[in-house]
């Protein structure tokens, strides 16, 4: 390797799981044609964004409730269309 060292673009984390897990998650990373790691992401990635849209809907729900909004109807009276 001629003296240079390589940097690695991801982080190495270990995590322990009951042996049935793992046979689910290789099961699952071949049916979906990825390694176990980037299954691992990709399912993490997921649960975040689920995460954000719960917060964002909470939100939601809180200005409705606040601006009396509870048809498509209030929305459109709201922004000045209807």
């Amino acid at each position: 390797m001629n003296g240079k060292q390589i940097k690695r673009k991801t982080k190495v984390v270990s995590v322990s799981l009951e042996p049935e897990v793992v046979l689910m998650l290789s099961k699952l990373a071949k049916i979906n044609d990825q390694s176990r790691s980037a299954l691992l992401a990709s399912l993490i990635k997921r649960e975040s964004l689920l995460s954000q849209l719960k917060e964002l809907r909470e939100i939601g729900r809180k200005y409705a409730k606040k601006l009396k909004i509870t048809s498509e109807e209030d929305v459109y009276r709201i922004m000045g269309d209807a």
